[in-house]
């Protein structure tokens, strides 16, 4: 059975989520698509638009901390729903990815959670002896 891309957790007053990936771009990839899950009806957007986008940190934490952030400013400041994510490049401190999605529509798009930030509280990110990653990560909202 093939595990989930990523799973809601409880968390008091946020949202929580707990993250799966083979490989590390992996892991940030399904990141990225379990944060979009959480706030927009993500099914319903479509790969119609490309955006690069390239973020810095001085660890894996902070860079996927940026990473969400950035996709955020994304969707908050320009309207526009990422729906794919292919990272092209990922070390301990950077990232470059190429995100697909379209410009938000209030006919066919519909907000689930309004999600403020990706924070540090609880954050990890850990690799299991089978050499699977995973990440917890909680949501200001």
């Amino acid at each position: 059975m093939a595990r989930p891309h990523y799973r809601p957790i409880d968390h008091t007053a946020d949202l929580g989520l707990q993250v799966f990936g083979e490989t590390l771009p992996e892991l940030y990839a399904h990141a990225a698509e379990g944060m979009c899950a959480l706030y927009f009806d993500l099914p319903a957007v479509e790969p119609r638009e490309k955006r690069s986008i390239a973020v810095q940190g001085y660890d894996r934490e902070e860079v996927l901390v940026a990473w969400l952030g950035e996709l955020l400013y994304h969707i908050e400041v320009e309207h526009f729903l990422p729906c794919r994510f292919d990272i092209r490049s990922l070390d301990d401190t950077h990232l470059e990815a190429e995100v697909a999605g379209e410009t938000f529509d209030p006919a066919r798009h519909r907000w689930r959670t309004g999600i403020k930030a990706a924070t540090y509280h609880n954050l990890r990110i850990e690799r299991d002896p089978a050499g699977f990653w995973t990440a917890t990560i909680i949501f200001d909202t």
